[in-house]
Parts: structure tokens; C-alpha cells; sequence
């Protein structure tokens, strides 16, 4: 098995830039409104383009949402699929350690930029702004947003999915079983996550829409000889049409609404999952995709994509808010994009980073204490 995959280090880095957009793009009342699910939409002017066609995918933060949950289900369970991992009693600390730690710094940060600026309710601006306003986002909403365990409010919203990325560290186990148990039929069990993702949809449920994909991750983890020997022997074409296809997947619950087909768009949800997957590969064994993978900016964004992703939110609504709550779309870009990178640097080495090292370094002292516990020598 090859050591780290820089390309989907990049693959990261550029889902959380989506995620950043997307925040950015909630702001505007035209394409909020999308996010609001009331009833079937038909396409019919330049900005609903921006919704309900494959533009949307620039600023898709459910679908970037989808991409890390794929990512952890594979960068996760590849090292046990080949054998190579270390024990659970070392995995368990350093893990939760990597996730709670930043998350943590992250919601100091929240509380720092709500109290910069007042937020109140601003007539006119999106359901996205107001509500920020009107949610709890003190002190006790940042502690039950520290346990990653209840539902998470609108103190710093992407903390909704680490919520799942616990569960999930949680349930590796279970889930490399899932993943080893009857290989033969990995089309299967794709199939079965993928079906559950459109089932999730339909009962609103996010823990069957999202918990899924990590399933995804894991099959193709186990099963990443076989989608190499399908991908070793691909032209530039046909990669080409692969991507297409794979983008136009990922899209098709947006382009379903467009078409007037909102009432099945449920199973785009499930196209989306798999356009994910061929993404996934895509930037895993296609050389021009590996390149652009492995470029400066790109794994720049790559290793500070969780800083970026866990702080971004609270300092765009700050901005937000400071410019009344309803700015030009172009004026918030100009301000916020450049702030949230850099804020992102900085809390990549004061906080993200720091404690990384410490989870290494803490998973490193169980292993060494339960090795030296198990050895003959300490009988």
C-alpha cells in the first residue's frame, strides 16, 4: 500500500474552499431561497443557473460535505485493509484527540467573533444570516457544541458533521467489517450505502443521508486493487468523460430541480453520492488530476482544509453582519475569502497543528505502554 495520497489531500483542500463559498453565497437572498427545500423550482434566469444547474457544484457545500466523509471512510480503513494499522488501544485516543482538539479552538474562535459584533435581526437579508441572530451563540451553546455528541446549533454550523466523524471513529471497527465481509460483492454494498444516502433524504434523517458515505470510503478502500487494475489501463479521454460524468452525477439532485423533477430528486441525492466516488478516484490514479492534486496552492488548501473548514463560518457572518447584514455578494468575497485563508493559516500552527503533534505523540505512549503491558517480559 502507497503511503499518503497528496492528490486527495488536495481533493480535501478544495471541498473545503467549496464549503467557504457556499457560506459566502448564503448570504444572497436569490440563492439562499434554494436552501429553504419548499417546492419543486424550474430554471428559468441566469442566477437560477447558479442552483439549478452543474454551476452549482462550485458552491455545493453538502456535496463538498460528501467528499470528506468519503475521504475519512477510505484514508481511515486503507491501512487496515493492507494490514499495516496499529492497535485499537493507541487508534481511539490519538483519533478522538485529532477531532476534539481543534474543534475546540474552533468554537473559541466562534465566541471571539460573536462578540465583535452585535447580531440582530436584519428585515431583508437571508434565513441564513437571521438565523445566526436569533440562535443561541453563547457560552452554553459553545459547551454542548463541545461534546460533538447533541445536535450543534448555528454558534459555528459545520460542526454538524464532525458529529458524525466521531460517531463513525467510533464504529471503525464495525465498519472494516463491513468493508472485509464478502468482498466478491463490493457492488453490492456500494449499492447499499447509495440506497440508504436516498433513504436518508427521504425520512430527513441526516444520520442515513451522510453516514453512508463513509461506508462508500470504506469499501473502496478494500477494494482499491480491483478499481486500480480498472484505472491503470484508462486514456486521457476516457478520464475525460469520466470526470464529466462524475460532475454531472454529483450535480443531478440541482439539475433534477431545474428539470421541474424535484419530486424524485431524492435519488439524486443518491447520483451524487456515487458522482462523489468517481471524483474520488479520479483525483486518486488520473496523472493530470494527481498533478493538479499535488500543486502548491492546491495542497496548501489541502493541509489547512479542517482549519479552514472549522473557522471559516463565524468570521464570514461576523463580516457579514459588520456590513449590516445584507452587503453586495462581491464586497463579502473581497473581505472575508482573504481573511478566512488567513485566519485559517494561523490557527493551522497555533492550534490544528500543536495538536496533531500531541495526538501522535499521546498515540505513540499507549502503544508503547500496551505493548510493553502485553510482552512476555512483563509477565
Amino acid at each position: 500500500m502507497q503511503g499518503r495520497i497528496r492528490s486527495l489531500d488536495g481533493l480535501r483542500g478544495v471541498a473545503a474552499l467549496i464549503v467557504v463559498f457556499h457560506h459566502i453565497l448564503l448570504t444572497v437572498p436569490s440563492l439562499a431561497v434554494a436552501y429553504q427545500f419548499n417546492e419543486p423550482h424550474y430554471a428559468h434566469n441566469w442566477m437560477d443557473a447558479l442552483i439549478f444547474s452543474p454551476l452549482h457544484l462550485l458552491w455545493d457545500g453538502p456535496a463538498a460535505v460528501g467528499i470528506f466523509f468519503i475521504l475519512s471512510g477510505y484514508v481511515l480503513s486503507a491501512p487496515y485493509a493492507y494490514g499495516r494499522a496499529g492497535g485499537w488501544s493507541s487508534y481511539y485516543p490519538q483519533r478522538l484527540l485529532r477531532l476534539y482538539l481543534p474543534v475546540w479552538g474552533a468554537l473559541v474562535v466562534a465566541l471571539i467573533c460573536v462578540s465583535l459584533v452585535e447580531r440582530n435581526v436584519v428585515p431583508g437579508a437571508t434565513y441564513f444570516v437571521n438565523i445566526h441572530a436569533t440562535s443561541p451563540h453563547g457560552i452554553a451553546q459553545a459547551a454542548r457544541n463541545a461534546t460533538l455528541v447533541f445536535k450543534t446549533g448555528w454558534l459555528d454550523s459545520p460542526l454538524w458533521s464532525l458529529r458524525f466523524e466521531v460517531a463513525f471513529s467510533l464504529v471503525l471497527p464495525a465498519a472494516l467489517l463491513y468493508g472485509k465481509l464478502c468482498q466478491r460483492l463490493w457492488h453490492l454494498k456500494m449499492a447499499v450505502c447509495i440506497a440508504v444516502v436516498v433513504f436518508g433524504w427521504i425520512i430527513h434523517s441526516q444520520l442515513f443521508e451522510y453516514v453512508p458515505m463513509f461506508g462508500l470510503g470504506v469499501v473502496m478502500a478494500y477494494e482499491q486493487d480491483r478499481f486500480r487494475a480498472l484505472t491503470i489501463r484508462m486514456k486521457p479521454l476516457q478520464w475525460s468523460a469520466a470526470l464529466g460524468l462524475s460532475l454531472l452525477l454529483m450535480t443531478s439532485y440541482w439539475d433534477m430541480w431545474g428539470l421541474g423533477l424535484g419530486k424524485i430528486a431524492s435519488v439524486g441525492q443518491g447520483l451524487s453520492a456515487l458522482g462523489a466516488c468517481g471524483v474520488f478516484l479520479i483525483m486518486r490514479d488520473c496523472v493530470s488530476a494527481i498533478k493538479f492534486g499535488e500543486s502548491g496552492v492546491i495542497q496548501w488548501l489541502g493541509k489547512r482544509s479542517f482549519s479552514l473548514y472549522l473557522i471559516h463560518e463565524p468570521i464570514v457572518l461576523t463580516i457579514v453582519f459588520a456590513l449590516g447584514g445584507k452587503p453586495n455578494v462581491a464586497l463579502t468575497f473581497a473581505l472575508a475569502l482573504p481573511i478566512v485563508l488567513m485566519a485559517a493559516e494561523g490557527f493551522f500552527r497555533a492550534v490544528e497543528h500543536p495538536s496533531h503533534l500531541l495526538a501522535q505523540a499521546v498515540g505513540r505512549k499507549v502503544k508503547s505502554y500496551t505493548t510493553k503491558v502485553a510482552s512476555p517480559e512483563a509477565a
